[in-house]
């Protein structure tokens, strides 16, 4: 299923969707001949038959419908030209645009959308930033951005008090804190969109330390607020004295804003890039160092509770950036689709049973299978739904649960009576079997 949901998401989807904020205001008709496709798609990914419910093939492959990502795109294309102040499209969708009878227009379309989310004001307070010749450190060498923490062992293989004790020989042996100015930064945001907070611990050579908690916005995500953290790190360094001609390493567990400060092509974080240049101006030597968060790090810790601290203080009220929009945008959709798919598991064990046997379950939990009930009931296929011990249904639970002519069967795989419930959404062992069962009483499902 994965390898079939990777393909159909690589390759037929990106050919669907090209250029769907432009043909997105198309009429029903139009837009379900591209919705068919990919219901066939989830279809041949599951191995659900015709009956089967779109939803339910939706929760067990995690895929959002044509019309959710049709809705994210044309809320981002028009969030975007919101915020390219000069370009022609800027102009025209803040002037009302003419009102169609039978087909709406791009602008009432993602305006409508916008409504339906339930989305804040996205109108920007300032365009989209250009990119500015930066970071300085590729010419400075007392710079030095470190997105890793020297290990020869794999992170993920490494269990949290590992992970712990390679950390901590980490700042002790490149970072004694007798010689160096330690800065632990954390940021992060309710929801991981709204109500954002940045914390940082300095710890200073003399063994004293510095406590500051900052709010980062009332639309902030996790990223902003990490990167805004990081700033103010450094302006509270370079307004001190000790961090003349003093070694600094500002440490954060962000390395999506280190990989966006070592990049050229991130305009939003020019601020914390010149922040960070005047800082190195004042030090000897200045390292940005990554390291795991949430792995008992008493510095690193205490600066989570201060983010914490500064997500609850009072938020300044303004318009998300562009980013940001776009995030608010995927976690109003996701937050929808969770609502309408409320059965699925991310981490479901079908996904570890072999092709054949995911197929076997999944239309085993829907009830949309070749078993006498469902065809007949559904198709009119048979001679009727009964089931040849006698009972008046041949479905999934009779079959599991309740069939004589398989009760030896059943006890040779569950000596002990289990529900139906377990037996479905059990571990991969526990799914393997109900196949196995299945296999060896000759049903098709």
């Amino acid at each position: 299923m994965k390898l079939l949901k990777k393909t159909y998401v690589g390759y037929v989807q990106p050919v669907m969707e090209y250029g769907i904020a432009a043909w997105g205001t198309a009429s029903k008709t139009n837009f379900k001949k591209i919705e068919r496709v990919q219901n066939h798609s989830l279809r041949t990914m599951t191995g659900g038959i015709k009956s089967t419910p779109i939803n339910s093939m939706e929760s067990v492959t995690g895929l959002k419908s044509l019309e959710d990502r049709r809705k994210k795109k044309i809320v981002c294309q028009y969030t975007k030209f919101q915020h390219l102040a000069n370009h022609p499209m800027c102009k025209l969708i803040t002037n009302n645009p003419r009102k169609r009878l039978k087909r709406t227009n791009f602008t009432a379309s993602a305006q409508q959308i916008h409504k339906s989310l339930e989305l804040p004001d996205l109108r920007p307070d300032t365009p989209l930033q250009s990119l500015i010749d930066w970071p300085p450190w590729n010419q400075q060498s007392q710079i030095e951005i470190v997105k890793d923490v020297d290990c020869e062992t794999s992170k993920k293989s490494m269990i949290k008090r590992e992970l712990h004790c390679v950390t901590q020989n980490m700042l002790d042996e490149k970072y004694p804190s007798n010689h160096w100015i330690r800065a632990f930064t954390d940021g992060s945001a309710s929801e991981a969109v709204r109500d954002g907070g940045g914390g940082v611990y300095i710890e200073w050579p003399d063994n004293s330390s510095s406590k500051i908690s900052i709010p980062t916005g009332k639309y902030s995500i996790n990223y902003k607020a990490e990167a805004e953290t990081l700033q103010e790190a450094a302006k509270v360094l370079v307004n001190s004295e000790a961090t003349h001609h003093a070694k600094v390493v500002l440490l954060t567990d962000a390395r999506s804003v280190l990989d966006a400060l070592d990049s050229t092509k991130c305009p939003e974080v020019n601020a914390q890039a010149q922040a960070i240049t005047t800082l190195s101006l004042t030090t000897s030597k200045l390292v940005l160092q990554w390291i795991p968060g949430h792995v008992d790090i008493f510095a690193n810790d205490v600066a989570d509770q201060l983010a914490k601290e500064g997500g609850m203080m009072e938020q300044i009220q303004h318009n998300p950036s562009y980013n940001e929009a776009k995030t608010l945008i995927n976690s109003a959709l996701d937050c929808h689709w969770r609502q309408e798919h409320p059965q699925h598991n991310s981490k479901d064990a079908i996904h570890k049973l072999s092709r054949a046997e995911q197929v076997t379950i999944f239309r085993l939990r829907t009830g949309h299978n070749r078993l006498k009930h469902h065809l007949f009931s559904r198709f009119k296929i048979g001679d009727g739904p009964n089931c040849p011990c006698g009972a008046n249904r041949q479905d999934a639970q009779h079959v599991l649960q309740d069939c004589p002519l398989l009760d030896d069967a059943r006890l040779k795989y569950w000596p002990e009576p289990r529900e139906m419930n377990q037996k479905l959404y059990g571990s991969a062992l526990q799914l393997g079997i109900i196949a196995e069962f299945i296999y060896a009483s000759d049903l098709t499902i």
